[in-house]
């Protein structure tokens, strides 16, 4: 078996942090004192990801809110909804949903940030009317606490549940673990717009716009302070949803008019992977913390049926010298 620095000329680098500009093949060890080295490679172009069958829910409904841990298949929260209103809370391992502890506010197009039991949830907003009530999970029950500065649905849940955004409808505001702030407004604004990330890096894509077309297709990165617009997606879409953490493994996925589409973010550019089996729109928003084990569901009309992504691996076989 050829060694890597035979390929590439170099020995494996051992970093404290990813490299800013990787080229193709490039391969790294990201090494810290006290955690866990992690073996990392790069490559541009992506494998195609499949979407398959996953576990019902209970309580059909649609345009619920939703988040998960870093698996998006496991500890996976399916929040409240329309359709009728629900205060349903079911709670994924993976296979099965079961049903937990109601929400106090029963709404659709709620927000939801957080990392399903695992570290806890968020969940705040919704519709009718625009709501800016927000609860917190703390693994066994729901309890208010901080509302929004500005009542709303619509937008889009990022982060966790003592860091985390709500995207839309015209503004920004961050939570601290216990009170919202507003902060920088999108460059374009919108409603019905994915979100995906972290308090510190975001991204959100598509949405329903005031201007004509109505319909956006542009996508909007987060550092932390403000929003810079960057590559579009290659479809416009509104009521669309998305996983991921930028710059690591990103989709966006179904959407207004009836999509099936998915789109793969590698930190420049979005390519089509497998599209979902059921085109929709009002898919729950902040399903996972990476692309694969993404699991999807929510149409516009009452749904339990669910759809989970997994992302093609890239793999090398090489010995580390």
């Amino acid at each position: 078996m050829a060694k890597y620095k035979s390929l590439k000329g170099q020995p494996i680098q051992v970093l404290t942090a990813d490299p800013p500009a990787p080229v193709e093949g490039q391969v790294w060890v990201v090494a810290n004192p006290g955690t866990a080295s992690v073996m990392k490679g790069y490559k541009s172009s992506i494998p195609a990801g499949t979407w398959a069958s996953g576990g019902n829910l209970n309580t059909a409904r649609a345009a619920a809110g939703a988040s998960s841990g870093s698996d998006g298949s496991t500890s996976l929260f399916i929040i409240s909804g329309g359709t009728p209103n629900s205060v349903n809370v079911e709670e994924y391992d993976g296979s099965a949903f079961t049903e937990i502890a109601n929400v106090n506010n029963a709404g659709e197009n709620g927000m939801s940030s957080g990392n399903g039991s695992t570290v806890a949830t968020i969940f705040t907003g919704g519709n009718p009317p625009r709501a800016a009530l927000t609860e917190s999970w703390n693994g066994s029950s729901w309890t208010e606490v901080g509302d929004l500065n500005a009542g709303r649905g619509q937008a889009a849940g990022i982060g966790t549940q003592t860091a985390a955004l709500v995207v839309g409808n015209g503004n920004t505001e961050s939570w601290n673990g216990s009170s919202w702030t507003e902060v920088s407004d999108l460059n374009q604004t919108r409603r019905n717009n994915s979100g995906m990330g972290l308090s510190t890096l975001a991204i959100v894509a598509g949405g329903r716009t005031p201007a004509s077309p109505a319909i956006s297709n542009h996508v909007e990165t987060w550092n932390g302070s403000s929003w810079t617009e960057t590559t579009e997606i290659n479809t416009a879409r509104a009521e669309v949803s998305g996983s991921g953490v930028p710059y690591n493994s990103v989709i966006v996925y179904g959407g207004e008019p009836s999509i099936a589409k998915t789109e793969f973010w590698n930190g420049s550019s979005w390519t089509e992977t497998g599209d979902l089996a059921s085109a929709g729109s009002r898919i729950s928003q902040n399903m996972g913390a990476s692309a694969t084990g993404t699991l999807a569901f929510q149409q516009a009309s009452p749904s339990a049926t669910t759809e989970e992504f997994t992302q093609g691996n890239v793999t090398v076989s090489f010995d580390i010298d």
